[in-house]
């Protein structure tokens, strides 16, 4: 990936910028449209910085503006794990989605399976899970991500399909407007 520039994306609520930096910039880049035309149609998207600000839009000119964040079988595969970041977001605060969602959001546990997993010891070599470990040990204490927290945010509760993929739509829209 690209350092940032001073492309910027104008979203119009958190749960906007959670989807984008947590999961549709990679999906732009390496994932859903990584061959989209024209080769190089992600660099303005993942070289921007995301801010929940007015008027939304992007402040920049983009050879590809058409991604389909709403599309029923991309979210199919990523939409719990979407959903589950949204909702810890919702549980845990600001904090917790400005020091980790959108620092390492890969640190956090793509649900209670991975979570009890990485406790027993059993997520990739001892190496690996033991840093993995130390990873939830230091989110828990810090920010109170606990496998309880954790499942009741994968259960849906406190954000739905539903909610989810009209943010995804939503946010579909915003990325189109030009500021």
């Amino acid at each position: 990936m690209t350092t940032k520039t001073e492309n910027v994306i104008r979203v119009s609520k958190p749960e906007l910028k959670i989807i984008f930096v947590c999961e549709m910039a990679g999906q732009i880049s390496d994932g859903q449209w990584e061959n989209a035309e024209p080769h190089n149609h992600w660099q303005p998207w993942c070289s921007a910085s995301v801010e929940v600000a007015t008027p939304v839009g992007k402040n920049f000119w983009a050879a590809k503006n058409t991604y389909g964040f709403n599309y029923g079988e991309l979210l199919d595969i990523v939409g719990e794990r979407i959903r589950t970041k949204v909702a810890l977001w919702k549980l845990l605060g600001d904090k917790f989605a400005d020091e980790v969602l959108f620092e390492d959001h890969w640190r956090v546990p793509d649900g209670v399976a991975e979570y009890d997993a990485i406790v027993a010891g059993k997520y990739g070599n001892a190496e690996y899970s033991a840093n993995r470990k130390a990873q939830l040990d230091e989110m828990a204490t810090k920010y109170g991500l606990t496998r309880d927290v954790l499942a009741k945010a994968e259960s849906g509760e406190v954000y739905s399909d539903k909610q989810l993929r009209h943010d995804c739509w939503q946010l579909m829209m915003e990325c189109r407007e030009r500021i």
